[in-house]
Formats: C-alpha cells, sequence, structure tokens
C-alpha cells in the first residue's frame, strides 16, 4: 500500500530493530512499562516455522513511523473468524495522514485472508485519542466485558492444580464436534442467549480443518464417553511481557458435574500446556454482570480495570478492506 512517500508493508526480520524502538514508544505513550521485546524477540517470534504474529510497518520517506501486530482470534458468541490487533502506534510527527486507518486495513485485509469478518482489540480508557481515533473508523467500545487473567502466582497455582479423581482430560477431536455443541449451546442458554443456529456446522469447519482457529480441552467422567465439561481457546501473544499466551473464550462444566473442581482443573490444564511450550500466561473475557464467575475467577485471577474491549465488525470492517484494496 502506497501513496506520497507514504508506505504500509508486512514486516520482515530487518525490521526487528525498528519495531522493537516503536513498541517501546507504545509503553511510554501510555504510560506502561518498558516491554520485554527486544528485536531478537521479535525475530524469533515473528517468523519461523511457527509464528507467533503477524506484523505490519508504516514509512514516511522510506523511514520506519508506525506499526501493527496481529493473529487469528475467534468469536464463539457469532462463531466468526476474526482478527486481533494485539498493537498499533503511529509516532506524533506522523499522526494526521491517516496511515493508522492503513494500518488497521492493512490487519483486516490480512485476516480476510483466513476468513476474518471482524476485529477485536484492546484500548486504555485514559488514551482519549485512540479511543477517538478507533470510534472513527467505526470500532464499538463494550464497557459491559472486562479482561481478566492470573498474575504470575495464580498462574502457579493454575499449572500445579491437580486434575480431580474420576475425571481425565483430552482435546477435542472432530468425533466430540456434537457433544462439544451440546455443551456451547448450553453455555448460551445459561446465559440467556440464543446459541448461533449453525454452531455444530461452524465448530466442524472452524475446529477442525487445517487451520484450526481453536482448540477445546475436553473432562470427561470415569469411562463415559461424552463430556461434561469445555474450555475454548487459541494462542495469542503479549509485547509487554514477549510471551506466548492463551487466550480462553469459553469455559463450561454441565451441571450434572458442577462443584468437582474441574472449571479450576481445565484451567490447570491450560496453564501446565502452555508452560510447556514456553509461554507464561492465560487471559479470558467476563461480562460485568456475571457475578458468578467475576467471584469465582478472584481465586486465581485478577480483573483488568485498565482495558476496554473493542470490535469492529460489519460495514465497519468491510470499508477497511476496501480501503486496503
Amino acid at each position: 500500500m502506497q501513496r506520497g512517500g507514504l508506505t504500509i508493508r508486512e514486516t520482515t526480520p530487518a525490521d526487528a530493530e525498528a519495531v522493537s524502538a516503536l513498541c517501546a514508544a507504545l509503553a511510554v505513550y501510555e504510560g506502561g512499562p518498558t516491554p520485554n521485546f527486544p528485536p531478537d524477540r521479535f525475530r524469533t517470534e515473528g517468523f519461523g516455522a511457527n509464528p507467533a504474529f503477524g506484523g505490519f510497518i508504516a514509512e514516511r520517506d522510506g523511514l520506519p513511523v508506525g506499526y501493527a501486530l496481529h493473529h487469528p482470534d475467534y468469536d464463539t458468541d457469532r462463531m466468526e473468524r476474526s482478527v486481533f490487533l494485539a498493537d498499533l502506534y503511529v509516532e506524533k510527527a506522523a499522526r494526521g495522514l491517516g496511515l493508522g486507518r492503513d494500518l488497521m486495513a492493512a490487519v483486516a485485509r490480512a485476516g480476510s485472508r483466513y476468513g476474518a469478518r471482524m476485529m477485536f482489540w484492546g484500548v486504555l480508557p485514559r488514551n482519549a485519542p485512540g479511543r477517538a481515533f478507533y470510534k472513527a473508523v467505526g470500532g464499538i467500545e463494550h464497557p459491559e466485558t472486562l479482561w481478566c487473567g492470573p498474575d504470575a502466582k495464580g498462574f502457579a497455582a493454575l499449572a500445579a492444580t491437580p486434575a480431580p479423581d474420576a475425571v481425565r482430560f483430552d482435546r477435542a477431536t472432530l468425533a466430540d464436534a456434537p457433544a462439544l455443541a451440546r455443551l456451547m449451546e448450553a453455555l448460551q442458554r445459561d446465559q440467556a442467549r440464543e446459541p448461533h443456529p449453525e454452531t455444530l456446522l461452524r465448530l466442524r469447519r472452524d475446529g477442525f480443518g487445517d487451520p484450526a482457529f481453536f482448540t477445546a480441552m475436553l473432562a470427561r467422567l470415569g469411562s463415559k464417553a461424552d463430556p461434561v465439561a469445555y474450555a475454548l481457546h487459541w494462542p495469542t501473544y503479549d509485547t509487554e511481557d514477549g510471551q506466548r499466551g492463551i487466550l480462553l473464550s469459553d469455559i463450561y462444566v454441565a451441571p450434572e458435574a458442577r462443584g468437582r473442581g474441574i472449571a479450576t482443573a481445565l484451567l490447570g490444564t491450560l496453564a501446565r500446556e502452555i508452560d510447556a511450550a514456553g509461554g507464561g500466561f492465560i487471559g479470558w473475557p467476563v461480562f460485568v454482570d456475571n457475578d458468578a464467575a467475576r467471584r469465582y475467577y478472584r481465586r486465581f485471577a485478577v480483573e483488568d480495570p485498565d482495558t476496554l474491549y473493542c470490535t469492529l465488525e460489519g460495514e465497519a470492517f468491510g470499508r477497511l478492506l476496501a480501503a486496503a484494496s
């Protein structure tokens, strides 16, 4: 994407120093800690056989002035593929030229290649210019949703959680799709929402295809074949900590299996998996009015009041795709 000395292009390993410096500038702008995202980490995590993210860099007259990082995401309410905007930053001297919108358009186009029809990201409530920009391109804030996740102590406690007696955990396979769809629909009804009419169809397509956009960990009681609980998740990345992690979308235990510690053991299984893979965190959204879930999560997790959950979808997402063209 080029116009009048402005260029948006995909990042390469040669951009490591520039992206690392821009990421540090973003942290200063937001008043946060210095990110653990040196150039070698960008090269290691962003390229190779299993990249944690993709990226775009914005240049003005050949000099880097902005960047965006992204990776695949999913929405289990809409059963839609999406793209997660992990970082977005444009230097002050280059603002007002449309580069932020151009970077978001490039991310939308990257997501559309694997069928994404919406975009997610987080923004700090105190970042008034950022919030105004996102609203101008059609972004919607969701104050009804909070981000949660364990701190280092909570993560270690989860990872040490043993499986309850007579409960076994395994990854869902295509053969488990009908049972998993029933659990997903039960979760929607528990939250007073209507399940998606194509839950099973899209579950099979997006969870067990190539590529798979999410993974489900199942819990079964004794020798019973059908699962009684599940945790649905996919990989994510955080440049502040310079770590891979897991974004947990759904966790649900059927009423007949509650009170056995299955939900916590499911989270513990995920914590051990991401720890073994070299990652170090789990995060998830929770509705502000879901008092029962928030009380449960507080046993081992903390809420993040400093992040507003945002989406871009429908016509607004289509306009960004058109801009990328």
